[in-house]
């Protein structure tokens, strides 16, 4: 027993004694695995939640002079988030104009908020203790998944308030105010956090200054900005104002509900929501900071925002939602190990008095715990696994290649209006617009109507009509939007003078001042000749009529260059009336032994002719540029069709294990029969 505790005082002298070393080296070593996890993400298209290309065509725009320029959204980037510290960021972004710039950035601001953190810590513990908390900092699952979630500039916040905490602890009144004011900068909700320095001030009764500079300052800028962003948006008010529309339309209902109805805002507080949340969150840190809360002050006024508001606990936890609660939880766990470990002078509450602090015997102990909880939180809530998983077997390489295949077919210089998956890599030009927008045909969080500017190119990833079926599901503020989004991209076609010219399985590719090369349907009073009739019952109300070949010189693909099989085809349907629901189209592959190698759905009509517009009587042709990775298919394998339609129970749009938007809890039923299709020779 003697040896083990002289071996781990040995230890803790070491430690001790390359605190810093080791800090900087987990700082290199966290950037080098987030920094080549954002690349992967990014090369693979897995910023697909719209943000990256925000922030990417705002960095672009004004790098170019037009400050705050977007058009993702039809107004000034100030009104959405009043982010003056983007201006802090342009001379680095002028180095290199592109999406990962931001992505590197991001990484850097979140792994050096380790060091003042471990400054803080220093100040209370010795140095070993220190690095533990820089450490478990850098271990946190949500610190992780706000990283790889996305790009948004609330994460820089960290680093600030961190310093703002350290130079308040060191009485330091100059540079408290300089950081200070750089973090107000960032995002407007940071004032939420700093105004709670006064009643920090309050409590530990410093001069008056450190309790009115936090208090007035916070204060002002809240009020300001509250003001001034929707003269930015050309909302009616704070458009994020959203979020609480439970208890009103406006400022004042809001506030008016809240205080003249306490029960449901007590209620909505104490949801099983956000207890489990609220468990999630303080699990990592194994429930420590509630010894000394006292920092918890500091995220109280965050806690209200998000608890009050229409978020849930997976959208706080997996993403930068939450960044504002996590200083304070990191300075509270500081003065828990303090309280723990007798290093804090016997300052305590008197209920604390009653708790056993840890002994030189016990602290090995206590330390396997605490990392054990941390490596446990770190494995389940945080995308490393997930991330080590995809690096080793990348999943739909190919489909990363044909992408890049379309993207490079885009001149830098023109508009365009595309996907979710294709927005960051097209975000540095002047326009650029969601089709998400086209569809609903509304702003965001807004029944306003949206007018989809003038545009040259068009590429649409398809599978995105899919996903909008789960993201506007009924009973949505979009559903009565949703259900005429086929129409308006229709007529955004026609009107635009849109022309398909090029198209490869579910990627679509019009260009405007073209002629049409390529027809993904058509309307037709009868059937044509066709090289495999055929009569089926795909649904209910649905007869497949026959299938032909498509000629292969109608598709000028980049089959030739990718690892892909390509099957051309044309389908003939024709609808007895109209379906209840919009069908969908499943493409699988069966090996010889009858095991499924390979499937995929398409949007039926590609989405912009689905079921739900077809003509009885009318035969309706659809034509697919099927593609299937080699590496899925042999000459004995045998492919079938079959129509389906989505299931309603349970599924909505969330984030996978690398914090990408995926639809959830998706499931498709057989319409009808299933439809064979020999492979061409």
């Amino acid at each position: 027993m003697e040896s083990k505790q002289h071996n781990f005082h040995k230890l803790a002298s070491w430690f001790e004694n390359k605190a810093v070393l080791l800090l900087w080296v987990s700082i290199v070593i966290y950037c080098s695995i987030f920094i080549g996890g954002a690349f992967w993400k990014y090369c693979h298209y897995g910023y697909n939640a719209l943000d990256l290309a925000i922030y990417n065509q705002v960095f672009y725009n004004t790098s170019a002079g037009d400050l705050f320029s977007f058009t993702i959204h039809p107004h000034s980037y100030l009104g959405d988030h009043f982010e003056l510290f983007i201006l802090l960021l342009i001379p680095v972004y002028l180095i290199f104009r592109h999406p990962l710039t931001l992505l590197i950035l991001q990484t850097l601001a979140i792994a050096l908020a380790a060091w003042p953190l471990y400054l803080i810590a220093k100040k209370y513990l010795d140095k070993r203790f220190a690095f533990l908390i820089a450490l478990i900092f850098l271990l946190n699952p949500f610190v992780q998944n706000l990283n790889l979630f996305e790009f948004h500039i609330l994460p820089f916040a960290l680093f600030f308030i961190f310093f703002v905490a350290y130079f308040y602890s060191e009485k330091k009144f100059v540079p408290f105010v300089i950081f200070f004011l750089t973090a107000l900068l960032i995002r407007e909700d940071v004032a939420l956090v700093l105004i709670m320095f006064s009643v920090l001030a309050l409590i530990d009764k410093k001069s008056k200054k450190w309790f009115f500079f936090p208090l007035l300052v916070s204060l002002s800028w809240l009020v300001l900005v509250f003001f001034i962003i929707p003269k930015f948006s050309h909302y009616d008010s704070y458009k994020f104002l959203f979020y609480y529309s439970w208890l009103g339309d406006s400022l004042g209902s809001i506030l008016g509900n809240a205080f003249f109805h306490p029960l449901r805002v007590i209620t909505h507080l104490l949801s099983l929501q956000n207890i489990s949340l609220i468990l999630a969150l303080f699990l990592p840190f194994l429930l420590l900071p509630i010894l000394k809360p006292k920092y918890m002050f500091l995220s109280l006024l965050v806690f209200a925002q998000i608890l009050l508001g229409s978020f849930s606990g997976e959208l706080v936890l997996k993403t930068h939602y939450s960044t504002l609660l996590l200083p304070a939880l990191f300075l509270s766990i500081i003065m828990a190990f303090a309280f723990i470990l007798n290093k804090d002078g016997g300052k305590q509450f008197n209920w604390q008095s009653k708790i056993k602090k840890v002994t030189s015997k016990e602290l090995p102990i206590f330390l396997i715990v605490l990392l054990a909880t941390t490596g446990y939180a770190v494995l389940t809530f945080g995308p490393i696994l997930p991330l080590a998983k995809n690096l080793l077997n990348p999943p739909n390489a190919e489909y990363s290649q044909l992408k890049d295949y379309y993207i490079n077919l885009i001149p830098e210089d023109k508009a365009v209006t595309t996907s979710y998956d294709f927005l960051p890599k097209l975000s540095g030009r002047e326009n650029i617009y969601s089709l998400h927008y086209a569809y609903i045909g509304k702003k965001q969080y807004s029944q306003e109507d949206y007018q989809l500017p003038s545009t040259d190119y068009l590429l649409v990833d398809t599978n995105d009509f899919l996903i909008y079926q789960v993201q506007y599901p009924p009973g949505s503020f979009y559903q009565d939007a949703y259900s005429k989004g086929d129409d308006r991209i229709r007529s955004i076609i026609k009107e635009q003078g849109l022309q398909l010219t090029k198209a490869s399985d579910k990627i679509l590719l019009y260009h405007k001042g073209n002629d049409q090369i390529l027809i993904p349907y058509n309307i037709l009073n009868e059937q044509p000749p066709t090289q495999n009739p055929t009569k089926v019952k795909a649904a209910p109300d649905v007869n497949f009529l026959g299938w032909n070949y498509l000629i292969a010189s109608e598709n000028d693909n980049p089959t030739f260059q990718l690892p892909f099989i390509s099957l051309p085809l044309s389908l003939y349907w024709q609808v007895q009336k109209l379906p209840e629901e919009n069908l969908q189209l499943l493409l699988e592959v069966k090996n010889k032994d009858n095991q499924i190698s390979y499937s995929e759905y398409y949007p039926l009509g590609y989405g912009i002719y689905p079921t739900s517009e077809w003509l009885p009587e009318k035969v309706i042709q659809t034509n697919y540029w099927f593609l299937i990775p080699q590496a899925k298919i042999s000459s004995d394998s045998s492919v079938t069709i079959q129509l389906v339609h989505l299931t309603k129970d349970y599924q909505y749009l969330g984030l996978d294990g690398l914090l990408s938007a995926t639809m959830k809890n998706v499931e498709y039923e057989p319409a009808g029969e299933k439809i064979a299709i020999p492979l061409q020779n």
